[in-house]
């Protein structure tokens, strides 16, 4: 299952996203996604193991809005993946 998060800061780390999807399934794979034409934030591919759709829409609803490092997250599950 995928969520994808956007509008994180540019100086993000894998480490720190893991840290943060970590309290929800501590297994979940990162991949950053760096936007040159928006250098100023960038976006993040969750893979995760959880495979109850109810939890991954649980896991990006609590995402989604959450002020986090000085932003306010966008997340939202892909249908597909």
């Amino acid at each position: 299952m995928l969520i994808l998060i956007e509008n994180l800061p540019d100086t993000v780390s894998e480490d720190q996203i893991m840290q943060l999807i970590s309290r929800y399934d501590s297994g979940a794979g990162i991949t950053l996604i760096r936007n040159i034409a928006e250098p100023d934030c960038c976006s993040c591919l969750v893979t995760l193991t959880v495979t109850s759709h109810v939890v991954v829409n649980l896991i990006a609803t609590q995402l989604d809005g959450l002020y986090w490092q000085g932003v306010q997250l966008s997340a939202h599950r892909l249908l597909f993946g």
